[in-house]
């Protein structure tokens, strides 16, 4: 992909705190948590320093200064036998290998986090399909999957998003599996505890159970619904209630199941409820639920960036979601990198996590 018309490049020398730099390679080939990004200090450019990259990009129109000017180097004259010396070995810095292990124990943290991502959309399919046949396991599976995502997020939530990073597959176990761990993680910044985020990973896992009820045809529609097909879907929250209530679910859980389309202003379904009608615990996978239909729809030319996502969920959308908890997902997602269509990565090239809300993404899809 070309670079933006608006960028040049610098030399590492010329790198200082205010650039905002574009780094040319893949996120796990650096330290930071962006590719993308507004230096802030100098230890970062002495970072990006030692990444051995021979030029940088930056966007003058997002820097807040110029980069430093070029020094020529004067060429020293050396006496004949320094000049035919050989090279001295430089010690690597202690900083530098610490980064090095650092960045290395991430990457096998990450390899590790994503077998078990694909584990788990293995175990949400098995258990929705033995849902009705045996229920009891299908609950027990539920719990020891939440289980492992809660001491995992607790522990190393940056790693399991950046484990969703990559499209892992075309799966519709993803987006339930996604929606689990995104609200997990937003209850880890809400400062939710352990035993309440168990109850929300139930409800997450299974907030579209009742779906197995409605047709194919209406769940595979990429045209907009007809008012008919759209009453039909809607029910998948009452089908999904019923079946959350005869497997076991806690009360919290089944409350998600049958809420997780339920917005403040009352305009969600299907009891249109407002404000503090609506479950606390509701409230977090109502709005990762909409953030994930938007950057993951069931058109990929449909698919928003996490930008565009995130700019019409305040701008447009703002209303229909409790304001602290959207103001912390915003948070949530402006520190981590979240998973994202490869065409929307593309799309997004240039641009930071949440960048400004200045406008509203064109883009909406109604239904979700």
């Amino acid at each position: 992909m070309s670079a933006p018309e608006n960028t040049h490049y610098v030399t590492p020398e010329q790198l200082c705190v205010g650039l905002y730099v574009h780094l040319d390679l893949s996120w796990m080939d650096h330290p930071f948590s962006f590719s993308s990004f507004k230096i802030k200090n100098d230890e970062e450019v002495e970072t990006i320093r030692q990444l051995g990259l021979s030029r940088i990009r930056i966007e003058p129109g997002k820097s807040a200064c110029k980069p430093l000017p070029v020094v020529p180097l004067e060429k020293p004259v050396l006496p004949p036998a320094v000049a035919v010396a050989e090279p001295v070995d430089l010690e690597i810095s202690k900083d530098r290998k610490e980064r090095i292990e650092r960045l290395n124990r991430i990457k096998r943290d990450i390899a590790e986090v994503e077998k078990e991502f694909q584990r788990a959309a293995d175990t949400i399919r098995n258990l929705t399909h033995n849902v009705y046949s045996r229920p009891l396991e299908a609950r027990q599976e539920a719990e020891k999957l939440v289980g492992k995502m809660v001491e995992c997020i607790m522990s190393k939530g940056d790693v399991m998003i950046h484990a969703m990073s990559e499209k892992l597959g075309e799966d519709i176990y993803f987006h339930s599996l996604n929606v689990t761990v995104l609200s997990l993680i937003l209850a880890k910044e809400l400062d939710i505890g352990e035993e309440e985020s168990r109850h929300l990973g139930m409800g997450a896992v299974f907030h579209d159970i009742g779906k197995i009820e409605i047709p194919p045809k209406i769940l595979m529609k990429t045209d907009p619904l007809t008012k008919s097909e759209q009453s039909f879907f809607e029910l998948h929250c009452e089908y999904g209630h019923d079946i959350a209530t005869k497997i076991g679910l806690s009360k919290q859980a089944a409350d998600i199941v049958m809420q997780h389309h339920e917005y403040a202003d009352g305009s969600g379904y299907p009891g249109k409820l407002t404000g503090d009608k609506i479950s606390p615990l509701s409230k977090i996978v109502s709005i990762v639920n909409v953030y994930d239909n938007l950057c993951n729809p069931q058109s990929i030319n449909d698919a928003l960036t996490p930008h565009e996502a995130l700019s019409q969920m305040f701008t447009v959308k703002r209303n229909k979601f409790d304001a602290v908890v959207l103001k912390a997902f915003i948070h949530c997602m402006g520190v981590f990198p979240p998973r994202q269509h490869r065409a929307a990565v593309q799309r997004d090239a240039g641009h930071g996590a949440l960048g400004e809300f200045g406008q509203a993404a064109q883009a909406q899809r109604p239904g979700i």
